[in-house]
């Protein structure tokens, strides 16, 4: 079995992508936050768009609690 490691970037954030062969289904966290922040989906592609959208509401969360959000390392 090959295993593929796959990292998103979006908006200074790393996500990352992992399969899950019992479920049959895509799932991530971004990386280099202490928040957890998680998505899943069915397929590499539709996991990405999760990612974004994960993104996007943690930091919509973050200004609505008055937070700074954390970031995560991106080298």
């Amino acid at each position: 079995m090959r295993l593929e490691t796959l990292i998103f970037n979006f908006e200074g954030y790393l996500g990352s992508c992992k399969f899950d062969p019992d479920s049959e289904t895509y799932h991530g966290r971004i990386l280099g936050i202490k928040d957890l922040v998680t998505y899943e989906a069915s397929n590499s592609d539709d996991l990405y768009e999760e990612f974004i959208t994960s993104v996007n509401d943690y930091l919509e969360a973050c200004l609505e609690f008055n937070r700074e959000p954390q970031k995560s390392p991106v080298h």
